[in-house]
């Protein structure tokens, strides 16, 4: 069972709301929807079209959600769940995490 994605365009809204699905108590509860819904909001991050008009704040907003990818990585989570965020991280494609994740 997986999460069809079809957003089109993903907008920073859409990824608000999947990253607040994704910390849900249902979710979180959930083995296969925690993992299904962190992998749909890593590759929302990446397809987030930035606008123009909106660069900067898309830029700031990005970096927030990797710092919420990165604090999955911490070291009180489980093996399992660190390769989750890892994994959600590289469907984001978010370049600057690579410096953090290597510290």
């Amino acid at each position: 069972a997986g999460l069809s994605l079809s957003i089109n365009p993903t907008t920073p809204e859409s990824t608000g709301i999947m990253l607040e699905i994704a910390k849900s108590k249902q979710i979180v509860e959930n083995k296969e929807l925690r993992k299904t819904a962190w992998l749909a909001f890593g590759t929302m991050v990446h397809r987030l079209e930035v606008q123009p008009q909106q660069k900067a704040e898309t830029i700031q907003l990005k970096r927030e959600y990797a710092r919420q990818l990165l604090s999955g990585v911490g070291q009180k989570e489980s093996d399992e769940e660190k390769m989750l965020y890892l994994k959600a991280i590289g469907n984001a494609g978010l370049e600057d995490t690579v410096d953090r994740l290597q510290e």
